[in-house]
């Protein structure tokens, strides 16, 4: 049994992740996405380490690809949600990383 309050545990990911890009759209601090996504990853990982339920992990990766999602729209409006998450998930480093060259090219 877990000794935490998971959904406040998520509710602090999502605001974790949500810093991150709110950092990331400062051309002062802007990262690429080479540099970005790793941080953004070691941000997410230890929650699943910690003993949440798979599906509050799954939730916290989703809101990550959904802010992602946001950004790249902003760049590029007529690339898809799943375009724009495989693209994330390639500048992984870990298990969610997908390989390369599933996506369709763009000018990034």
């Amino acid at each position: 049994m877990n000794t935490f309050d998971e959904q406040a545990v998520v509710a602090l990911g999502q605001a974790q992740v949500e810093a991150l890009f709110r950092r990331q759209v400062d051309p002062q601090t802007l990262l690429d996405d080479q540099d970005f996504v790793p941080l953004l990853e070691a941000v997410l990982t230890p929650f699943d380490a910690i003993g949440l339920e798979a599906a509050s992990v799954e939730a916290l990766w989703q809101h990550a690809y959904a802010a992602y999602d946001r950004l790249c729209r902003e760049a590029d409006p007529l690339f898809t949600f799943e375009e724009n998450q495989e693209l994330m998930r390639r500048y992984l480093l870990g298990p969610r990383r997908s390989a390369a060259g599933k996506a369709r090219k763009r000018g990034r």
